[in-house]
């Protein structure tokens, strides 16, 4: 007992242990004890106890500074948000006091910005243009049905209404401007000036060719 907690003593369990850690039976014992559910409690309170700990607070702090922390962090946040449980967190954190506070305080700031003004101009155009030229749902109807009702750039069922010279740059409801295209295409175009055709794909509308439309 005595030599055991001696210095020469100390040393020589210490190696010894080193030695049969190393060892191939001493890995697998390891492996076996990390495994069951004691090691992994052990390994929690461990873990918790240095992170609670200044070295580990600040070790912590210095990684997350990192790209490569960064970049992980990001990539859980981005799985979490599109798993069924983080959708409905966001929808309860929405619906709270605090989060309708949050999102009109980012609108606000939003809509200050240069981007934010140009989003709400386009708005209020194509609200005005809604109210001005409705669109004459009989003679879409006949359009859609001689297109087949299906996408102008894919081919599959169409669902969406796109007008081909957009309202927020001078377009108009009229059937001449307006296309069907499914989901999917239609978010890819977006506000751009392009014509799609099922035969020839697509081309960007020409300076004359939005004058045109626009006066159609």
């Amino acid at each position: 007992k005595e030599y055991r907690q001696s210095e020469r003593g100390r040393e020589v369990a210490n190696k010894a242990l080193h030695k049969y850690q190393n060892s191939e039976k001493g890995k697998q014992k390891s492996r076996e004890y990390r495994e069951s559910e004691k090691g992994k409690q052990s390994n929690r309170r461990a873990q918790k106890k240095y992170l609670s700990s200044e070295k580990g607070k600040k070790n912590r702090a210095e990684y997350f500074q990192t790209e490569g922390a960064k970049s992980k962090v990001k990539g859980y946040q981005k799985k979490y948000s599109r798993s069924e449980k983080g959708k409905e967190t966001k929808r309860q954190y929405q619906r709270s006091e605090k989060g309708k506070e949050v999102l009109r305080e980012a609108g606000k700031k939003f809509n200050s910005t240069e981007k934010g003004k140009l989003n709400n101009a386009r708005k209020l155009h194509k609200r005005r243009s809604f109210m001005k030229e409705p669109m004459n749902t009989h003679a879409w109807t006949q359009k859609k049905k001689t297109l087949g009702n299906r996408c102008q750039v894919c081919g599959l069922q169409a669902k969406h209404i796109d007008h081909i010279m957009p309202l927020s740059k001078g377009g108009s409801n009229r059937i001449v401007n307006l296309q069907p295209l499914c989901r999917e295409c239609n978010l890819r175009k977006a506000d751009s000036l392009i014509m799609y055709d099922i035969r020839e794909n697509w081309h960007y509308v020409g300076v004359r060719e939005a004058s045109q439309m626009r006066a159609t």
